[in-house]
């Protein structure tokens, strides 16, 4: 039975965090929520300053002092709705927000100065959303990082080093 696309961009990059020095993985969320290789953060969801709900994010981990929440999807295209939502957590949470969850639901968490939203894909089908960084996923590696957010460069070296780029 082959893996879902999205499948195999969720276990390249968990395996490729996971041997980047410094990264910590701090919520992961695969397709279909079948399985879990580490916390799965709920964050609320804010809808005009009331809540309305909850979010989860596919990935969320912290390099160089950056937390980073990512949505992964086959291609870029797909994505609209993960743009809102990813836009929709940086205007009302922010990263204190995020931080703040993350912490009330037990994960330790270092020094964070900012906060990074991104997409993973593997097909760069669909104009790059400015204000987002987008990691280029192949079969085996990390083909790419576009980062409109200009924080990433740290992470996009961490990643070559560790020859997931």
């Amino acid at each position: 039975m082959s893996r879902s696309c999205e499948a195999e961009i969720h276990d390249l990059l968990f395996d490729g965090l996971s041997s980047v020095p410094g990264a910590a993985i701090h919520s992961w969320s695969p397709p279909n929520a079948k399985a879990y290789r580490a916390p799965n953060l709920v964050l609320p969801k804010l809808i005009k300053g009331v809540r309305k709900g909850s979010d989860r994010v596919d990935a969320v981990f912290a390099h160089d002092e950056l937390l980073f929440l990512v949505e992964i999807k086959c291609k870029l295209s797909e994505t609209a709705g993960d743009v809102r939502k990813l836009r929709r957590i940086r205007s009302t949470l922010g990263a204190k927000g995020v931080l703040e969850a993350l912490r009330r639901q037990g994960a330790s968490v270092g020094t964070i100065r900012d906060m990074v939203v991104g997409l993973a894909v593997r097909e760069v089908d669909s104009v790059i959303p400015g204000d987002m960084m987008v990691m280029a996923v192949g079969r085996d590696s990390v083909e790419s990082i576009m980062d409109g957010t200009g924080l990433a460069a740290a992470l996009v070296e961490a990643l070559t080093a560790s020859g997931q780029k």
